[in-house]
């Protein structure tokens, strides 16, 4: 009872959610860093899966990954042969960011599994949710993040499971494409 967190937030001027065309292809959009204790196999084992399951083609599915990123998410995305499902590119302006945050389907956040990550809430979460697009933690369930997200109705979270990811994902793009339609 002595002590109250205080999150971070998002400035509301800049979430406009008006008028934003949403990319031509599904689309997933991870914007930040990826470091080595954030895992993308499971991610990428799921899009390996689709792929080999004929449910995506690169005409109507990608992930992005915008920011500062180790070799080894380029290096893994080599591994699991999915160059053409997978871009990943430089870091932009915190504007630019907002724009891509705004047009995809589903914003990525991958957290790390160690006990330290369990309590770090990243900034830009607060800005996703801002966005009111649909939220993919991959990470433990039991970490604030995940909380935060399950409060706010702002997403799923997937801690370990490739069938659960496939499953929703598959889900999540008969939505969109029914939205359109």
């Amino acid at each position: 009872t002595k002590f109250h967190a205080i999150y971070n937030s998002y400035d509301e001027s800049e979430m406009t959610n008006e008028n934003i065309h949403r990319y031509d292809r599904f689309t997933i959009s991870h914007l930040g860093t990826i470091y080595w204790f954030r895992k993308t196999d499971l991610l990428l084992n799921a899009i390996r899966k689709m792929e080999q399951d004929n449910l995506i083609n690169p005409d109507n599915f990608r992930v992005q990954f915008v920011g500062i990123n180790e070799m080894s998410l380029v290096k893994a995305i080599k591994e699991h042969n999915l160059e053409r499902f997978v871009t990943v590119s430089d870091m932009v302006s915190h504007k630019q960011s907002i724009g891509i945050m705004q047009r995809p389907h589903v914003l990525l956040l991958i957290k790390g599994f160690g006990s330290k990550s369990k309590g770090q809430i990243p900034g830009k979460l607060f800005e996703y949710i801002g966005t009111r697009n649909e939220i993919l933690l991959i990470g433990p369930r039991d970490s604030e993040a995940a909380q935060l997200i399950e409060q706010a109705n702002a997403g799923i979270v997937i801690e370990q499971s490739v069938d659960e990811l496939v499953e929703w994902l598959i889900n999540k793009m008969k939505r969109a494409d029914d939205s359109q339609n």
